[in-house]
């Protein structure tokens, strides 16, 4: 990734937390789904219920989402049109938060959003798509550790 992508996305984080009130760290996902007014739900794929429900209203560039999941093991996605992310719910709970803070990160970066209506890893160029996830991976750290705070923190703090 380029230095002027990291900046952007420097940037997009920094707004981002500013807006949603992140003063410090640690940043809690519930406040910034909360400012983006995002849902966030958990999928089991063992629950016959929601393979039920998503075999018939789920559909990701005209593909099964479930067929999709198993395939290609997604621990979460974002569906923009109804403001709401999707965890794997089998995940342990620790691991959680950075599959939902990388998905905030398709959603805040602009320039991912025509992507992310239909395509999928079989649509898209796997080089591009794996730009687009490393971009959303670097918001989503950024994110974590509140942009530029916790590095400053981190540099400021002598070791014992």
């Amino acid at each position: 990734m380029d230095k002027k992508t990291r900046l952007e996305i420097g940037k997009v984080v920094e707004q981002t937390l500013r807006d949603a009130g992140v003063k410090g760290p640690p940043v809690k996902i519930s406040q910034i789904l909360q400012h983006l007014s995002l849902h966030r739900d958990f999928y089991d794929l063992t629950n016959p219920n929601f393979l039920d429900k998503a075999k018939h209203r789920i559909k990701v560039g005209g593909r099964k989402l479930i067929g999709l999941l198993r395939r290609i093991r997604l621990t979460a996605v974002l569906f923009g049109d109804e403001k709401r992310i999707i965890v794997d719910k089998s995940l342990p709970n620790l691991k959680r938060d950075f599959p939902s803070f990388h998905e905030v990160g398709h959603k805040i970066l602009v320039w991912h959003r025509p992507f992310f209506y239909g395509d999928t890893a079989q649509t898209l160029e796997l080089d591009y798509q794996e730009q687009l996830e490393a971009e959303a991976n670097l918001a989503a750290s950024s994110l974590m550790f509140c942009g530029k705070t916790f590095t400053a923190e981190a540099r400021d703090t002598r070791p014992q």
